[in-house]
């Protein structure tokens, strides 16, 4: 009989009490081989080192029969749990499936992160344009109309503006 562990929650915002949906998501990329194939070839490589023979080993397996990754029923707990004989290898692969998911998390919120500053530094070049295309159109109008605006408001730097707005 195999030694058992679990790891409840903790997991890098897993626990954060978001929607049943995204809680689901999470789970699935926590089973997903991007994050565990690089445990499973750990894992095998230490049962080599052990001297048992892995090469008919399958990751999926593995997955289905020795880790199991749950939610606990109306929480927003997860629990993950490694069977194997070798209880050396339970604690550190535990620790390197929370390592991974932590790290996909970290680039995840990174990647968002630079999206949205994309977006906003995109947003503000159309403004910056939009403000210089209302204040020319401003300053020919007060001088069509011999109004005085603050600033420049010399017919040259309307003149100026609009050469640089064409560009």
């Amino acid at each position: 009989i195999g030694q058992q562990n679990s790891v409840m929650a903790g997991l890098a915002g897993l626990t954060t009490g978001g929607s049943n949906k995204n809680l689901k998501t999470e789970i699935e990329i926590l089973k997903s081989p991007s994050l565990l194939l690089p445990i499973f070839n750990w894992l095998k490589t230490e049962k080599r080192k052990l001297g048992n023979n892995v090469d008919d080993w399958k990751y999926k397996d593995w997955l289905n029969n020795e880790l199991s990754i749950t939610r606990s029923k109306g929480t927003s707990i997860v629990n993950i749990s490694y069977k194997d004989t070798d209880k050396d290898l339970i604690i550190p692969l535990l620790a390197k499936i929370t390592k991974s998911y932590q790290l996909y998390s970290h680039r995840d919120k990174s990647n968002a992160i630079d999206d949205g500053l994309k977006y906003l530094n995109d947003q503000i070049k159309i403004y910056k344009k939009q403000s210089r295309i209302s204040s020319t159109s401003a300053q020919e109008f007060a001088l069509k109309h011999s109004l005085i605006l603050g600033g420049e408001n010399s017919k040259e730097s309307i003149l100026t503006e609009k050469e640089r707005l064409k560009q």
